[in-house]
């Protein structure tokens, strides 16, 4: 445990020195991170026992940051003069991501229980 935290640091730190660099690139932060987390997970350098409450509240707080963040970097004047993408986005794209997004399992999930031969009460039919 121990080791994976001193890696972590590591990294961070050396994450903290060449953040400006990285700015530049294709490479973010979530995405170095999110590879060390799961590189120490994989290697047995860290051993998670934690509830299932507690990991949903380390990712609640991990994507409220990251959100935060991206949110932060967002120049207001060139919004306020280039606002069709942002404006398609949410007018368009969320409401139909939201549609689909439940309308598919729907479908999905009636096409499977045709197949299987189960109705809704779990008691076949034939």
């Amino acid at each position: 445990m121990e080791i994976g935290l001193l890696i972590w640091l590591c990294v961070a730190c050396t994450y903290s020195m060449v953040a400006k660099r990285l700015s530049a690139s294709v490479v973010t932060a979530p995405m170095i991170f999110l590879g060390l987390g799961f590189g120490l997970y994989y290697f047995d350098f860290v051993h998670v026992q934690a509830s299932k409450e507690v990991l949903y509240n380390i990712a609640e707080i991990a994507i409220v940051v990251v959100l935060f963040l991206d949110a932060s970097q967002i120049n207001i004047k060139h919004l306020q003069h280039q606002n069709a993408w942002p404006l398609r986005m949410l007018l368009l794209g969320l409401p139909l991501s939201i549609a689909l997004g439940t309308l598919v399992p729907r479908i999905l999930s009636k096409l499977a229980l045709g197949f299987s031969g189960i109705n809704r009460g779990g008691i076949s039919a034939n």
